[in-house]
């Protein structure tokens, strides 16, 4: 979805982001267990830049698309699509099964997993999950 001003040019951002954090499902008692790990403090640095907690989620997401998704993050991921009111796509790790309720489409030899669709994905057909 284009918002109000914006084209329908088909372009792509991508944002690299802590999804616990974004989906809401972070424990504030997470944050004081973490390590000091710095790349998962520059993680949620670059979270915080992307989509402060003090704003809101930004209006105009199609998708939430992750490749080689954990199984422990797919029910965060799915949470996020629906607070962005988005789809949710995502490849696993390969040896695992999804852990949501998931149809899966066949691409070029990889299966991808769809959580959550929008009109307009799939042949137009709504599947919300």
């Amino acid at each position: 979805r284009a918002a109000a001003g914006e084209s329908h040019d088909g372009t792509l951002r991508a944002v690299r982001a802590d999804v616990l954090a974004l989906s809401g499902e972070r424990d504030e008692s997470d944050d004081s267990n973490e390590s000091n790990n710095s790349n998962e403090s520059d993680e949620r640095s670059r979270s915080e830049a992307a989509f402060p907690r003090s704003e809101p989620l930004p209006d105009a997401v199609d998708a939430v698309y992750a490749c080689n998704l954990p199984a422990e993050l797919q029910r965060p991921t799915v949470a996020l699509a629906e607070r962005l009111d988005a789809a949710c796509l995502f490849t696993t790790l390969g040896f695992e099964e999804p852990t949501v309720r998931v149809r899966r489409r066949s691409i070029g030899g990889t299966t991808l997993y769809v959580a959550r669709e929008e009109t307009g994905v799939d042949n137009g057909e709504t599947c919300r999950r």
